[in-house]
């Protein structure tokens, strides 16, 4: 699990590095990272509540950003701008069928790891056996509605080729919606990009503390000693 949380860092980074970044600003994308990795790293050692309260704001914006990006796609399917029946075509010519259902899989898993990394987390607040399962699957269904709802807008807006190739695919809604500088959509997907590395880094923070308070604990009190032979 740290492993995984420090890749998915690390790939967060990249990508708050990419089309979002250059739609305001062109930068190195090694510069960004270093900066990026930097400020995120003082937000984290700042303390839990600091970090919270920055993932509240953040999920607000990136919420308010899927949100416009359904309404906008569901207007350029109203207009007659989509097709729908590219949302019962499985694969594209370059990965096939296969390979397509298995990049799908894999983005699935990788959009829903936090939920199962949020116990790290459960400590932290009052009554975690009442509060900590209605938060857990409140929040499965309500990203999960929100995904599909996205999938389906920007699959029968967007062609599939053109989603596959973007790493902005969002932004490629916003888009073909028209009426909404690129700008404005770009900052809502940075935000929700960092937001992703916040809780990533949260989340591998409290889990090598985790380890290594258990391991301290067992130094100074290693238990009863075992008894070996007759008594």
């Amino acid at each position: 699990m740290l492993a995984a949380g420090v890749v998915s860092v690390a790939a967060l980074s990249r990508a708050f590095a990419a089309d979002y970044l250059r739609a305001l600003v062109s930068l190195p994308t090694a510069l960004v990272v270093v900066v990026f990795l930097t400020a995120l790293a003082l937000l984290n050692v700042s303390g839990i509540k600091e970090s919270l309260g920055a993932n509240v704001a953040a999920t607000l914006v990136e919420l308010g950003g899927l949100v416009l990006v359904i309404g906008l796609g569901a207007w350029v399917i109203v207009r007659g701008d989509a097709d729908p029946g590219r949302l019962t075509e499985v694969g594209t010519a370059e990965q096939g069928v296969v390979g397509a259902t298995l990049a799908g899989a894999v983005l699935a898993f990788y959009s829903f790891a936090g939920f199962e990394t949020s116990v790290n987390l459960a400590e932290e607040v009052a009554d975690p056996r009442r509060s900590y399962p209605r938060a857990l699957f409140g929040a499965l269904l309500t990203a999960g509605g929100v995904y599909l709802l996205i999938g389906v807008v920007a699959g029968a807006a967007v062609p599939t080729d053109r989603l596959a190739n973007s790493s902005g695919p969002l932004l490629e809604v916003v888009r073909l919606a028209g009426g909404m500088p690129d700008k404005v959509f770009a900052v809502v997907a940075l935000v929700a990009v960092a937001n992703g590395a916040l809780l990533t880094g949260i989340m591998s923070s409290r889990l090598a503390y985790g380890r290594l308070a258990r391991a301290r604990f067992r130094e100074r009190d290693p238990g009863p000693p075992v008894r070996t032979g007759r008594s």
